[in-house]
This record gives structure tokens, C-alpha cells and sequence, in this order.
């Protein structure tokens, strides 16, 4: 039975080694990670939000065409930044439908390399995680007849590297994440509206230390999924100049994760557990700014944007499950996390570079942080229509 050893193990441990492993004997990391892939997927929706963080420049080019005389210099240079910016319309998931002349529909193809560093922060009794991610995402858009509205798809693959700040956690996990999303422009008003589903593999190790006896890691390998939803809406204030400002009310963000089950063998401390399904649903508001600029030559531009967001997280306080050591089925012991970040504020930064001949490059910056953790994303895309 495997519970002989832990009991003698535990029975000559210091009271401050046993005070000090009993995060990690119960098993609360694995309630924990449940909030790592939140970030992830959070990440990857950061990456989707950033393409409409960056929306709307087209219309500048379109304004400035119709203030203009026709068959002037500068109606001539106001057409061809209307068609560089049409020239890519799915930079880096970073440009809409308005990029392109008015009427024209057509298709866009872009691809964008992720990199990212989040944390979990330890409190409340249990500890935290840090995790590490990289990735790529390919998609494909389709900007419809009136060149406002627009649909796409993404696919993307993110390794997750986990481990909480006293290594004794770890997992390595890999995800595999498409998207749906779609928009449509009514007036000054834009909705905005995308579904996600993602596959989460997890390979975890888990070690108790400074108790003899029970140094051997606890491994596990399981399966996790989630399902998540962004809706928005965008007001563009009437402003002077070519810079554009939107409100941003309301937003919000849903990510649902299913619970997993979790079989350690083979070592005295090895648990099963049950980990309960977490409900993220995130409700604000905010604003974005952003500005173009037309080269010399008129056959390129460069598009700036920033996003201050705000929202508050009504969902779950925290995660959940129900342990046993293996082998002790008759005593069961809850785990959970620590609560989740209520207050959210994050900050998104970029800049798209298009050439008229569809080609286009992209960088941006996504941040967040809440009183739960941070993180801190990457973005760096090329994109071309056609």
C-alpha cells in the first residue's frame, strides 16, 4: 500500500518542512494551472484584440481622399495611400476590410510569430507559477463586397513552459488554438465578435523536498480544453485631424476551461485528483488611439496604435478539486488556488508597416496586470493581400 510510506515519511519530518511541502503534498498546483492557461489563452486572444486594436486606419486614407479635389497632387497621393493601405488588409491580424477602397472585397493572408512571459502570483497560501510561451499563428480573412465587414479564421500552436517560483512544479504544456471572428462597421459604430476553442496537453512533475523518503517525482500526463468568446463594441469619436480615438464599451471576454482528472503512480506521494471547470467572464471598457502616416513616394505607410483597456472579472474566485493519495481513495482532501485577479488593466502598443504591393509587416506589445499576475506579450507579423 502506498500510503504506508508517506504516513512514516511525514511522521519524522520537522514541522517546518512539513509546513513548508504541504502546498505542494496536497497538490494545489494543479489548481493553480488552471489559471496559467487562462493567461495563455488570454494571450492568444490578446494577439486577435491587437488586430482590432490597430483597425480603422483605411478610413483615414478615405477621408483624406474625399476632402480632396479630383485629378489633383494631392487627390493623386490620397488614391495611392488608399491602395497601399489596401495592400494589407491582414498584416499581421493588425488591419480591417476599411483598408480597402470602398466596395472592393478580397482575400488576406497572415502569419505572426507569439512570445510571451506570464505569472501567476503566489497568496492566500498557495504558490504561484511562472510560465514562458512561444508560438505562431497562421490565418486567413475575407473582407466582404462593401469592404466594412469582414470575416477570418486563425490557427495557432504555443508551447507553455510552467514552473512555480520554488521549482518543485512543473509542466510543460502544448496548445493548439483556432479561431473564428467576424466584424461589421454600422455609422461611427463597429461590433466585434470571435469564438475560440483550444486543446491543452499537459506533461507535469511534481517533487517534495527536505522530507526523507518522499523525494521522488510525481508525474502525470493529461488533456484540458476551453472554449472562449470576445465581444466588443467601438465608437469613433468625431475629431479633428487624421488621428482616430474610439470608446470601447462594453467588452467582454468569457474563457470556459473544462476540468481533468490526474493518475500519479508509482511514487509515496503520488495523488488522483479531480480539478473543477473554471469560468473566466470579463466585463469593461476603455479606449484606442492610432494614426497614419504616407510616405513621400505615396507608396507606403505606417500606422500607429495604442489601447488602454479596463475590465473586472466576474467569474469563478478561484479553482477548485478533490485529492486522494493513491492508494487512500477513503480520504479525500480539497485543493485549491489562489483567487483570481479582479481588477484587469492592459495596454496594447503597435506599429504596421504597408507597402502598396500588399506586402506588409507588423510589431506590437500587449501587457496586463491584475492583482493575481501580470503578462507580457510579443507580437512580430507579415501579412499580404490579395
Amino acid at each position: 500500500m502506498v500510503g504506508a510510506p508517506l504516513l512514516g515519511a511525514l511522521q519524522f519530518a520537522t514541522r517546518k518542512a512539513a509546513r513548508e511541502q504541504s502546498g505542494v503534498l496536497r497538490g494545489d498546483n494543479f489548481a493553480t494551472l488552471q489559471l496559467a492557461d487562462r493567461n495563455m489563452i488570454g494571450m492568444l486572444d490578446a494577439a486577435q484584440r491587437e488586430r482590432w486594436s490597430s483597425a480603422g486606419s483605411g478610413a483615414l486614407g478615405r477621408l483624406s481622399l474625399d476632402n480632396t479635389a479630383p485629378g489633383s497632387a494631392a487627390s493623386d497621393m490620397a488614391m495611392m495611400a488608399s491602395y497601399a493601405e489596401a495592400g494589407t488588409g491582414g498584416i499581421a491580424a493588425t488591419s480591417v476590410p476599411g483598408n480597402r477602397r470602398s466596395g472592393a472585397a478580397g482575400w488576406s493572408a497572415l502569419g505572426r510569430m507569439l512570445g510571451a512571459t506570464g505569472r501567476v502570483d503566489s497568496r492566500q497560501g498557495a504558490e504561484g507559477l511562472d510560465h514562458d510561451m512561444a508560438g505562431v499563428m497562421l490565418g486567413v480573412e475575407r473582407n466582404l463586397g462593401d469592404g466594412d465587414n469582414f470575416v477570418g479564421a486563425s490557427l495557432a500552436y504555443v508551447t507553455n513552459d510552467i514552473r512555480s517560483p520554488s521549482r518543485r512544479f512543473r509542466s510543460n504544456s502544448n496548445v493548439v488554438s483556432g479561431s473564428l471572428y467576424g466584424g461589421a462597421s454600422f455609422g461611427p459604430s463597429t461590433v466585434e465578435l470571435a469564438v475560440r476553442y483550444s486543446g491543452i496537453k499537459h506533461d507535469t512533475e511534481r517533487t517534495v523536498r527536505d522530507i526523507a523518503g518522499l523525494e521522488a517525482p510525481g508525474r502525470a500526463h493529461f488533456d484540458n480544453d476551453a472554449f472562449s468568446l470576445h465581444a466588443g463594441h467601438a465608437y469613433r469619436l468625431p475629431v479633428k485631424g487624421e488621428a482616430q480615438v474610439r470608446l470601447l464599451a462594453p467588452v467582454i471576454d468569457y474563457v470556459g476551461l473544462n476540468g481533468y482528472s490526474i493518475g500519479e503512480r508509482a511514487v509515496p506521494v503520488a495523488l488522483d485528483a479531480e480539478i473543477q471547470k473554471y469560468h473566466s467572464v470579463r466585463i469593461g471598457g476603455g479606449a484606442d488611439l492610432r494614426q497614419t502616416w504616407t510616405a513621400a513616394d505615396s507608396r507606403s505607410t505606417t500606422s500607429a496604435h495604442a489601447r488602454l483597456l479596463y475590465q473586472r472579472e466576474v467569474g469563478d474566485e478561484a479553482v477548485t478539486g478533490v485529492a486522494n493519495f493513491a492508494g487512500e481513495p477513503e480520504l479525500p482532501f480539497d485543493i485549491r488556488s489562489q483567487a483570481a485577479g479582479k481588477d484587469i488593466l492592459s495596454v496594447d502598443l503597435g506599429v504596421t508597416m504597408k507597402r502598396s504591393s500588399g506586402i506588409g509587416l507588423s510589431v506590437a506589445y500587449s501587457g496586463e496586470l491584475s492583482e493575481g499576475g501580470m503578462r507580457h506579450a510579443a507580437f512580430l507579423g507579415v501579412g499580404y493581400s490579395f
